[in-house]
């Protein structure tokens, strides 16, 4: 495998607002959900960690929202949260609102409606993104993800951007916030789904975080000239070898998200062929679909693989192709009427919030 690095690497970084490989990792993780909920008859494919394709979402959404806030930080002087929250609110809620909509009829009618009281029970509790706590026999539960995001969302960019001030302090927090997290999940996690699900969660958000404050650090750059010394293999063989491990000992998936951290490193700090290949026309597509993918996939896996009833392990896996690329199609047709208007009227009222702040402050000051 190819691995080349720039000259600076480290400005090329800073002067993106757009990583096309990340979007590559997103579509491989949606695929490894979907493989998790493919629920094989065979106990092999069942032990495949294709749940911890949620794990390297949430190292990701880490990294990508603190580094969002460190830029408008560093670009505006302070973060205007009101517009972050503006625009987390039309990228994920419109969307979100519209699936758990899908899923009334099918808690309803599906399977005689025996999950329909579970699904009603569940409504106050996915209406206030508080589904990390909802039974699993619930229709949509494995929306869980999605609580667990959004309090990361509403209290990090508090405690760390008004709370603290200094990069090191927030530094500090995200590495407290991590030994905290891996703390209670390897404590807790043979004995607490809380542990197993909300605890490394938040353990992986957290280090993404952590690899968000390191890029915009004094140690940026040392880390960048280290890191391009590294062939794009060791990143690659280490988050296979996690993968590996997790196989056999979920506890593992701690060490996946440090590689998955580093391996996000390596991608955006050196051109390889690796970095290429996340980086072309097809997965890239598939990683900017892949939210409402991730939230309509079992509307159209659970369908299929009745439909195709596999008997063994190929016609599993065509059943996993299938589903991927049906729910990909209609991961698309959301996107364009859905997740677009959404996220432009959410930019546009984030923008408008900002200049009518702008306006106040003009007002302000000619009047002092």
């Amino acid at each position: 495998m190819n691995t080349r690095a720039t000259p600076d690497a480290l400005t090329a970084f800073q002067n993106k607002s757009y990583f096309p490989a990340l979007d590559g990792i997103r579509a491989i993780s949606v695929l490894m959900v979907m493989s998790n909920h493919l629920h094989s008859n065979y106990a092999y494919m069942r032990r495949t960690p294709g749940w911890s394709g949620v794990d390297v979402f949430c190292v990701l959404s880490g990294f990508l929202i603190t580094t969002l806030l460190l830029r408008e930080e560093a670009d505006r002087g302070s973060v205007k949260l009101s517009a972050f929250y503006l625009r987390r609110f039309f990228r994920i809620v419109p969307i979100f609102l519209l699936v758990l909509l899908a899923y009334v009829p099918v808690a309803y009618f599906g399977e005689h409606g025996v999950r329909w009281q579970a699904f009603k029970s569940a409504l106050p509790l996915y209406l206030t993104f508080m589904q990390d706590f909802v039974p699993h026999e619930a229709p949509f539960s494995f929306s869980w993800t999605l609580g667990i995001e959004e309090k990361f969302y509403l209290i990090w960019p508090v405690v760390a951007f008004v709370v603290c001030r200094k990069l090191r302090t927030r530094a500090f927090l995200g590495a407290v916030f991590f030994a905290v997290s891996a703390g209670l999940f390897l404590w807790l996690e043979a004995t607490s789904d809380r542990a197993f699900y909300q605890a490394r969660s938040y353990a992986a958000l957290a280090l993404g975080s952590l690899v968000a404050c390191l890029l915009a650090s004094k140690m940026a750059k040392p880390y960048s000239r280290w890191i391009a010394r590294v062939p794009v293999i060791v990143p690659s063989l280490a988050v296979l070898l996690s993968l590996g491990l997790v196989y056999y000992d979920r506890r593992f998936v701690l060490a996946l998200d440090a590689s998955v951290s580093v391996f996000i490193s390596h991608l955006l700090l050196v051109q390889s062929s690796v970095r290429g290949w996340l980086s072309k026309p097809l997965p890239v597509w598939i990683g900017k679909r892949s939210y409402s993918m991730y939230l309509i996939h079992l509307l159209i896996l659970n369908p299929v693989r009745v439909l195709i009833h596999p008997k063994n392990l190929p016609m599993e896996l065509v059943v996993l192709l299938i589903a991927y690329s049906l729910t990909a199609g209609a991961s698309h047709v959301i996107y364009l009427f859905v997740e677009q208007p959404m996220r432009k009227v959410g930019k546009r009222l984030s923008a408008n919030s900002e200049a009518k702040d702008k306006r106040s402050i003009a007002v302000a000051a000619s009047t002092s």
